[in-house]
């Protein structure tokens, strides 16, 4: 091995006591990673009022007038199969497309 190299299993997982966090119930040291979470279409269909066909419709006919952020995929299966994933502002853009302030007239 090179000279300087760490071998220590826990600084190489970034747990090495500079980054850690402790669990306030069972004390369990664990590592904060900023990753902004991922939701399914059906996921996105329980956050939006929607059914899963109007979803996808929007994303295939309607992408001009919501403008999503780049497309995110997630392979699944033996056949690796696409689930297609969106981001937190992609479910906000789309709440607010469903979901319009009712019109007073």
């Amino acid at each position: 091995m090179r000279k300087g190299v760490k071998t220590n299993g826990e600084y190489l997982a970034g747990v090495d006591g500079s980054h850690d966090v402790n669990c306030p119930q069972c004390h369990a040291r664990f590592v904060v990673l900023p990753v902004a979470p991922l939701y399914t279409l059906k996921q996105t269909c329980l956050l939006v009022p929607c059914s899963e066909t109007q979803l996808k419709s929007v994303l295939v006919k309607k992408k001009a007038e919501v403008p999503l952020g780049p497309v995110q995929y997630r392979h699944d299966g033996r056949c690796r199969r696409r689930i297609r994933l969106l981001s937190v502002d992609d479910i906000k853009r789309l709440r607010a497309y469903f979901v319009r302030p009712k019109k007073v007239a």
